[in-house]
């Protein structure tokens, strides 16, 4: 069993309702639910509706795994797993009184799988793992130097 086909509950019962697209005022700012949608063109893929429909039509097998190698994965990849989305989504599950979709298990479970199928990771992304292994955080800033934004 794939990691994908572990979070379908979560894959079919997300009803593309736009929620997780929507903005909300904060500070007397305007944002995004998505803060990758948010800082992207706006395309569909941006948002996690998005990358669970790409979810469901890999596993109705309308889309295979294979077929994304060699195609840009990178809107995959920009998912932040913050959660924003799943604490803003209206799919309850009524027995826990928790979201019933969890994107971040979802957008993890599709890395996963496209990673075993030899789907080749972004650049970016191998960049970002190897400078949190060098230094312990993602700017591969020296540690002496990680609290100087606090000044």
């Amino acid at each position: 069993m794939s990691e994908l086909e572990k979070q379908a509950r979560g894959v079919y019962g997300c009803v593309r309702c736009g929620e997780c697209r929507s903005m909300y005022l904060y500070d007397e700012k305007i944002f995004r639910v998505c803060p990758s949608g948010e800082h992207s063109a706006g395309f569909w893929t941006n948002f996690p509706m998005g990358r669970i429909s790409m979810a469901l039509e890999i596993l109705d097998g309308n889309l295979s795994l294979s077929d994304l190698a060699g195609m840009p994965v990178e809107h995959i990849y920009e998912c932040l797993l913050c959660a924003n989305c799943r604490q803003n989504c209206g799919a309850m599950d009524f027995a826990t009184l928790q979201p019933k979709i969890d994107v971040p298990a979802i957008v993890k479970a599709l890395r996963a799988d496209l990673f075993e199928a030899g789907v080749e990771v972004p650049e970016a992304v191998i960049k970002y793992g190897e400078a949190i292994e060098r230094t312990n955080n993602i700017l591969g800033a020296p540690p002496e130097e990680r609290a100087d934004w606090l000044l």
